[in-house]
Formats: C-alpha cells, structure tokens, sequence
C-alpha cells in the first residue's frame, strides 16, 4: 500500500484542528502512529507473502490464501 497522500494529510491537520495547540500536537501524534502501525501491518503481510512463496512456490491461490488467513486470524473476521 503507497502513503502517498501521508504528508499532506498530516499537514492539513494543522488548520484543522483549532482548539489549540495542546490538541493540534496530541492529533498529529495519533495521526503519526496510526500511520507507523498501517506501516508495520503492511510489512507483516509482505512478510508472510514472502514466506508463503517460499513455501507453496508459484501456486498464487494458495500464496493468496496464506495471506488472507493471516489478515483474518490478527484483524478478526469482519
């Protein structure tokens, strides 16, 4: 997944947040580390992709089925 828009975003907050600055800084932070843990999730799945080609070689259904399974087990079935 590209963060292309992540800078802008986090730049757009500023304007928008005007209760001040105690709540513009706490808004950036959790802004902040949502963005480290989409991070972090999306290096998971391509970490377990990696594996699971490594495991089931060219077989694409079952890489993808690796995939899902994990999204499934940490996100919970949505």
């Amino acid at each position: 997944m590209a963060y292309e828009y992540e800078e802008l975003i986090l730049h757009d907050v500023k304007p928008l947040t005007n209760p001040g600055p105690p709540f513009r800084h706490e808004a950036m932070k959790e802004l902040q580390e949502v963005y480290r843990k989409a991070k972090a999730w999306d290096n998971y799945l391509f970490s377990v992709k990696e594996d699971a080609k490594n495991e089931f070689g060219d077989n694409e259904d079952l890489v993808k089925h690796a995939v899902e399974l994990n999204e499934k087990i940490f996100m919970g079935d949505e």
